[in-house]
This record gives structure tokens, sequence and C-alpha cells, in this order.
């Protein structure tokens, strides 16, 4: 059955919001990396995303968690370590990473 103008309106609408939150060259890369391994600092993400720079890394990582995608926590200590993890709406992402690793696998190695 296909769908109705006003449901595929609100897909539509939901795809590119989707799209806004998540898109871009490097966002799911980030996340995957914090999917992956929970909790990073920013260095470590650094080393971990060939080719992306310190001022883009920060700039997606603030928009990330301006969006409640990540979260960022600094160690109680006195280093003032900063860690980045996804938040209760980044984990929802989840089944999302796992389907792009799933599909990527399928279709490309």
């Amino acid at each position: 059955m296909p769908l109705t103008k006003e449901q595929l309106d609100i897909s539509t609408r939901n795809i590119y919001t989707a799209l806004d939150v998540l898109g871009g060259k490097w966002k799911i890369k980030i996340l995957g990396q914090v999917y992956f391994h929970k909790k990073l600092r920013f260095n470590d993400l650094i080393k971990a995303i060939p080719g992306i720079s310190n001022k883009v890394l920060s700039q997606q990582l603030k928009e990330l968690e301006r969006d409640g995608i990540v979260l960022k926590e600094e160690s109680q200590d006195e280093s003032k370590i900063v860690f980045y993890m996804l938040s209760k709406k980044g984990n929802s992402i989840n089944p999302i990473l796992t389907a792009l690793c799933n599909w990527a696998g399928d279709n490309y190695y």
C-alpha cells in the first residue's frame, strides 16, 4: 500500500531532520568511534579518525552535544580530563550504526 501524501511528508521531514543532525563527512565517523569504545578522550578521537582536524572535531562534538547525541564528562580529579560518550538519545542510534556496518560489509567488502 503506497504512503499517503501526509505520511510521505512526515517521512521526508524525518529523514531531513536525521540528516541535519547526523549528516556531513565526520559525525557518523565520530559516533562510530564513541559507540565502539563507549568513552573516548578528544585526542583518542583525533587518532582514530584519519584526516579530521582539531578544529573540525571540536565543532562537530559541540554540535552533537548541543543536539543531545553526545555527552561531555570532565573527570573529577585535578587532571580535568574530558571524555565523550553517547547520551541516551545517542545510544538510540546504535541500531542505525550497526545497520550501516552490516550494509557496508555486505556491499563493499
